[in-house]
C-alpha cells in the first residue's frame, strides 16, 4: 500500500492499483484490473501531511455544484489510503474535508475501491487510495 502500482493512461491520467497478494505462480494480485499491455509505473504513497488531494477534491466539487457551505455531500474513502496514512490521519483528512467544504452534512463510506470520473462527463473508472466526492441532493 505504500508503493502502489499506476497505470499511465493515453490522456497522462495515472490510476493507481495496489498489490494485496502474491499468487502461487509468482503473479500478483491488484485491487481493480490491470489490462494486458498496460504500461506500470511504481508510485509512492503522498506524504502522511499532505492536503494537494483535498484541495483538489473540494476544489473540483465546487467548480461543478458551486458555493458548498451548507450543502450535503457524499465522501467515499478507499481503505488501502486509510491503512497508509493511518486511523488518526484518515480521521483527520475527513474532518479537514468537512472544514475546507462547510457542508452541513456529509454521509459515506469506506470503500475497497472508488468509482468515478476525473472529468465531468467522463468514462468512469475504479480507482484505489483516493476519495471520492459529490454533491447529494435529496430532493
Amino acid at each position: 500500500m505504500h508503493f502502489p502500482f499506476g497505470i499511465i493512461r493515453a490522456n497522462h491520467e495515472v490510476l493507481v492499483r495496489i498489490p494485496v497478494a502474491l499468487e502461487e505462480d509468482g503473479s500478483l494480485f491488484c485491487v481493480g484490473e490491470v489490462p494486458a499491455n498496460a504500461v506500470l509505473t511504481l508510485l509512492e504513497a503522498p506524504k502522511i501531511d499532505s492536503t494537494h488531494t483535498l484541495q483538489m477534491l473540494v476544489q473540483g466539487i465546487a467548480r461543478l455544484n458551486g458555493e458548498l457551505t451548507a450543502s450535503e455531500l457524499l465522501l467515499f474513502y478507499c481503505a488501502g489510503r486509510r491503512m497508509h496514512l493511518g486511523v488518526d490521519t484518515a480521521t483527520g483528512e475527513v474532518r479537514q474535508f468537512n472544514q475546507l467544504t462547510q457542508a452541513a452534512t456529509v454521509a459515506g463510506a469506506l470503500s475497497l475501491g472508488e468509482i468515478g470520473s476525473s472529468l465531468q462527463g467522463g468514462y468512469p473508472l475504479f480507482h484505489n487510495a483516493t476519495l471520492v466526492a459529490t454533491h447529494w441532493d435529496k430532493s
